[in-house]
């Protein structure tokens, strides 16, 4: 595996890599760049082409040309492995049952479940027949590798098993399930056709299913494989690994509704359309999409379902400042239909799309028996105030008051009352949690970013500098932060950027120590207060109760010092 590592890094270059994701120019020996990682108006992401290393000040993230691949398409090290190999033209050999740990086995057994699908559907002519009726041909059912699930609920399992699989790692990744009151297993999959869900590597991770034959008894429309450890519906966008590279490419991308209208938009010469997989539009999808392309175009349905989805997720985009726009489509067509009767047809439509404000004020404006405010407060206010630019967000207001024949000075006073009301804006809280699946990432990110930048002080700045943090940081704190970052390569680079960069580093140094340690402190009180609460709770002793109160005292009063302490600092700076 080493020597794999070793190759990849030889053969691929991280500036050429980064440059896909992040527009770079060069400063000094280095690049820098806004970073991929958060919202920022100024560059603190650097790139080494010398050291094959990147660093992002703003989020405390860096590393080599895998942990960029791992943020970027939220894959793990296997995931970033299989991606750097393919484009190095380094064959990976396949990993031996007994070498593979338990995730790989579970990737190995929705492999053996894909290609067993793929067989079946060249079995069953009416499933393929199906398909190519709906606008496929052989050459996109074996692209997409769709296949087909038979109506026996045991042959898919006793396959699996013949391959070495568990029972338990079938369930685990949603491939079996316990039938109704009885210990009997059986496939979750049965009389459907299956489209494989792929993660950014290429990699199945898990399935989509249509029934088929269209049969009610035979259960729901569609179903989608369950949340597993290996697919999160929110963070997959199908198929991501087929599309991402079109998308970088054409700087756009189409979301649609379904399976089939990714299968036949693609066929038709639109490799740039996307879907999600059994869940609404997420953060997650939006910071995917946003981060290969300035402009998303939504084509979905035309109902009040389709529109209200749009409102959300155009929100989402709009708040990451990308384009959005919408491809409107004929009432009671998808796009799947559009393309097998008429490809031209869709081609006018993709060209004809139009901004997304301009369709919302169309869409609320022509509405009956809702009054014309209402929309405007449902609809358009979340759209608007989710822009983060004023300029482009009055240019936006001044273009829907005029579709809406409102004054454009009222309708700026209710977007900014609408900010005031969400400060953060729920399509800013979202943001967050695509960072990092909590609203909290930005604390953490922070944190991060001051403790790596202290560390590199401590290792590797003047006796002058690492005094100034020495004698803000406990003992403790100094020999973690020295610990952990130790032979951090990203971190020594960090130091030498701000070196080049001619940062005052005393000052700096002295400021991150103070808010580094007002986050310890702030991070050790809650955990006191939860614990009191737990305390009281299970009606613990006198004791115990007096005891927590005094630490929540020390600490309340330990806050107040440190501030006090920062607040003198800024005030002397």
């Amino acid at each position: 595996m080493d020597e794999v590592v070793r190759r990849i890094k030889e053969r691929v270059d991280l500036v050429e890599v980064v440059s896909r994701y992040v527009k770079l120019t060069k400063a000094g020996k280095n690049y820098k760049g806004l970073s991929p990682f958060k919202k920022e108006k100024t560059p603190s992401f650097f790139v080494s082409p010398e050291k094959q290393l990147y660093y992002c000040f703003s989020s405390g993230k860096g590393g080599d040309v895998f942990t960029f691949i791992q943020e970027m398409e939220r894959v793990d090290f296997r995931g970033a492995l299989t991606i750097l190999a393919k484009e190095a033209g380094i064959p990976l050999r396949p990993l031996s049952p007994k070498e593979a740990h338990q995730k790989e086995r579970w990737y190995a057994a929705l492999e053996a479940a894909a290609q067993w699908f793929e067989e079946q559907l060249l079995r069953h002519l009416d499933a393929y027949e199906y398909l190519l009726q709906r606008g496929a041909d052989a050459t996109t059912i074996a692209r997409f590798r769709l296949g087909y699930a038979p109506a026996d609920p045991h042959a898919l399992l006793s396959y699996l098993r013949g391959k070495g699989f568990s029972a338990a790692e079938l369930r685990a990744v949603g491939l079996a399930k316990q039938r109704e009151g009885s210990n009997e297993m059986m496939a979750l999959f049965r009389s459907r056709i299956v489209f494989p869900l792929f993660d950014s590597a290429g990699r199945v991770i898990g399935f989509s299913g249509r029934r088929f034959p269209d049969v009610e008894r035979l259960g729901p429309k569609y179903l989608n494989t369950p949340e597993t450890p290996l697919f999160r519906k929110g963070e997959v966008l199908y198929p991501w690994h087929l599309a991402k590279e079109a998308i970088r490419r054409h700087d756009c991308a189409i979301v649609v509704e379904g399976q089939m209208d990714v299968v036949n938009v693609h066929r038709a010469g639109w490799p740039i359309a996307v879907a999600v997989s059994g869940t609404g539009f997420t953060s997650h999808h939006a910071t995917l999409l946003t981060r290969a392309a300035r402009r998303v175009l939504f084509a979905l349905d035309a109902d009040d379902a389709g529109f209200r989805s749009l409102v959300r997720s155009a929100g989402m985009v709009l708040s990451l400042g990308a384009e959005g726009g919408v491809v409107e489509l004929p009432e009671g067509k998808d796009p799947a239909d559009i393309v097998a009767l008429d490809p031209r047809q869709w081609k006018q439509l993709v060209r004809g799309a139009q901004p997304v404000i301009h369709y919302i004020a169309r869409y609320i404006k022509k509405q009956r028996g809702v009054p014309l405010a209402q929309g405007v407060q449902e609809y358009l206010l979340p759209v608007l105030g989710a822009i983060p630019s004023a300029v482009q967000r009055s240019f936006a207001a001044q273009e829907a008051a005029g579709i809406l024949g409102v004054p454009v000075e009222a309708l700026l006073e209710d977007v900014a009352q609408w900010r005031a009301r969400e400060p953060q804006g729920r399509q800013e809280e979202a943001t967050q949690e695509a960072a990092g699946g909590h609203t909290s990432s930005t604390v953490a990110d922070r944190k991060r970013a001051l403790e790596r930048f202290l560390a590199a002080i401590l290792l590797y700045g003047t006796d002058e500098v690492r005094r100034v943090v020495r004698d803000i940081l406990s003992e403790g704190m100094i020999r973690q932060l020295e610990e952990r970052y130790a032979h951090d390569e990203a971190t020594r680079f960090a130091f030498e950027v701000q070196e080049a960069e001619e940062v005052a580093l005393a000052s700096l140094a002295k400021e991150a120590a103070y808010e580094v340690v007002w986050l310890a402190t702030k991070e050790a009180f809650a955990a006191a207060a939860e614990a009191l609460k737990e305390a009281e709770a299970k009606e613990a002793g006198e004791q115990v109760v007096d005891s927590l109160l005094r630490e929540l005292d020390a600490l309340r009063n330990r806050l107040r010092e440190i501030e006090a302490q920062w607040r003198d600092l800024r005030q002397r700076s």
